[in-house]
């Protein structure tokens, strides 16, 4: 939020935290102090979970994106909708845009769309940015074998989505089967570096 909109909207979201504890975070952000930037996916999961208010402050590692992911069982499985991605290049790299995500969850915030929806809506983007991905790497690099790896793949909403959905565009998808796709993935992957 503060980065798409500075201070100004977040008590008007965040209403969970106070005038104080804004500024704080704020000169944490500006300074660098605890507040690395990331590419990981899962912070994203971690940002839309507590901005909705599923999970604000995680207990254990994944419990935010495993709680969003959880409440879009209800109501939320009949909605269509997503939110969209922007992408632009810097050289070689596709540089994926998650503004005008957070905008439009902001947006229904607004209009008091309910969790479940949003998190579908969500989950649908991821699905879609992946989708689009993987097609603007096709175009450059003339694949069409897709490894899908990493933590946010145990989210069984999304690699139950994005497989058929990949393979409808002509991808041949792999996933995980026998090893964890999550960090139990990258330590077997450093013994077997290491020769252990």
């Amino acid at each position: 939020l503060y980065a798409v909109y500075g201070k100004s909207i977040i008590p008007e979201i965040l209403t969970r935290l106070d005038k104080k504890k804004i500024d704080i975070l704020s000169q944490m952000i500006d300074k660098k102090i605890n507040s690395p930037l990331t590419s990981s996916i899962g912070r994203l999961f971690d940002g839309v979970s507590a901005l909705i208010g599923v999970c604000g402050i995680a207990k254990y590692e994944g419990e935010a994106a495993i709680r969003l992911e959880k409440i879009i069982k209800g109501e939320g499985w009949r909605v269509k909708g997503e939110y969209k991605f922007g992408y632009t290049q810097e050289g070689e790299m596709i540089i994926i845009d998650w503004v005008p995500l957070v905008k439009s969850i902001v947006k229904d915030l607004k209009h008091d769309v309910n969790k479940s929806e949003i998190s579908l809506k969500f989950h649908n983007a991821v699905c879609n940015m992946i989708k689009e991905t993987c097609n603007l790497l096709r175009k450059r690099y003339k694949i069409n074998k897709i490894c899908l790896s990493g933590g946010v793949f145990q989210n069984k909403y999304l690699s139950e989505r994005i497989k058929p959905m990949l393979e409808r565009e002509g991808f041949c998808v792999y996933m995980h089967k026998n090893i964890p796709t999550h960090d139990g993935g990258i330590a077997l992957g450093q013994a077997v570096l290491g020769g252990v």
